[in-house]
C-alpha cells in the first residue's frame, strides 16, 4: 500500500493481478488496474502524484495515469519477475504501444530474484 504524494489516494497492489486506486479520505474505491497476468508485486506512485507504476512477476511493469486509470506503457523483455520499483522524476509517455527503450528519467523497473 502506497499514499500519493498529495495523500489524496492509495494504491494496493495484489495477487488477483490488480492494482487499486482508492480515496484515502473514505475509502472508496476509484479505479481497478487489469492487464497484468500474473500477481503485483509492488505498485508506486510517481513524485508528482500523476502516474502509477506497477511490477509484477509477469515479468512486466505498466505505467498509468493514476487520475483514471488508462494504461500508458507496457515495460516488457525482462527474463525475470519484475519486484521492484525506483522512483525517479517521470518521462512523458503517452501510448502503451510507444516503443521502449529507456526511461532516462522515469520509473525505473529492476528484476528480482
Amino acid at each position: 500500500m502506497v499514499v500519493s504524494p498529495d495523500g489524496q489516494r492509495i494504491v494496493t497492489a495484489s495477487d488477483d493481478h490488480t492494482a487499486r486506486i482508492w480515496d484515502s479520505a473514505d475509502g472508496r474505491l476509484l479505479t481497478t488496474l487489469r492487464g497484468h497476468t500474473d500477481v503485483i508485486y509492488e505498485a508506486s506512485f510517481s513524485p508528482d502524484g500523476q502516474h502509477i507504476v506497477t511490477a509484477s512477476l509477469d515479468r512486466s511493469a505498466r505505467l498509468w495515469n493514476a487520475a483514471d486509470g488508462h494504461l500508458l506503457a507496457i515495460l516488457v523483455g525482462h527474463t525475470g519477475p519484475v519486484c521492484e520499483l525506483n522512483s525517479l522524476p517521470m518521462a512523458n509517455i503517452s501510448s502503451p504501444q510507444a516503443p521502449i527503450t529507456r526511461l532516462g528519467y522515469g520509473i525505473a523497473p529492476t528484476v528480482g530474484f
